[in-house]
């Protein structure tokens, strides 16, 4: 933002007129993170707004920041609910890339959620997380079917409990057990 106060005529400069005025919140976030990746320009005074929903703060590390955002990661962090905890799942898993050991306190808190963050961040077995997610028939079975790749005996009564909704049972039958029981639902 500097380079248009050295140049002699800016106004002859690609994106002169659409540089950020910090002084002037555009009206929503969505434009202001648009404006800021567009631009590939931080605005400092703006990142508060980016904050307030945890839903921003992957997108602009990623495509403005270029990295970690120790700003957005303490927002992350700060006692997540279960929704925000879908946030903190994206921002590991696309921003660190891998493990985040200070998240993973948060991410116990939520069978489903543990699930998860095994399967697409870790990808790998989590055993601290398996008393967690047994509790979860849905994130039980998502947890043996894509991260333990096998039955998972003693999963079992809470995945076939757990299926009212989403076909857990189901799924983790044809999976498993070639569809066996099915008549036994």
């Amino acid at each position: 933002m500097q380079l248009f106060k050295l140049h002699n005529n800016p106004t002859q400069l690609v994106h002169y007129q659409e540089q950020p005025n910090p002084n002037k919140v555009p009206s929503h976030i969505e434009e202001a993170l648009k404006l800021s990746k567009e631009l590939q320009v931080r605005v400092p005074e703006w990142e508060p707004f980016f904050l307030e929903e945890t839903e921003y703060i992957t997108d602009y590390s990623l495509n403005v920041v270029n990295g970690r955002w120790k700003e957005g990661e303490r927002t992350l962090l700060n006692n997540p609910d279960e929704l925000q905890l879908k946030d903190v799942i994206m921002y590991a898993l696309n921003v660190i890339k891998g493990k985040w050991p200070e998240a993973e306190k948060y991410l116990l808190k939520s069978p489903r959620k543990s699930a998860w963050y095994a399967k697409d961040v870790l990808r790998a077995r989590w055993p601290e997380a398996e008393d967690v997610i047994i509790q979860n028939g849905p994130g039980a079975a998502l947890y043996a079917m894509y991260v333990l790749k096998h039955r998972w005996p003693d999963a079992e009564p809470a995945i076939r409990a757990g299926d009212q909704m989403n076909n857990s049972w189901a799924r983790y039958q044809d999976t498993f057990l070639d569809g066996r029981n099915r008549a036994n639902d």
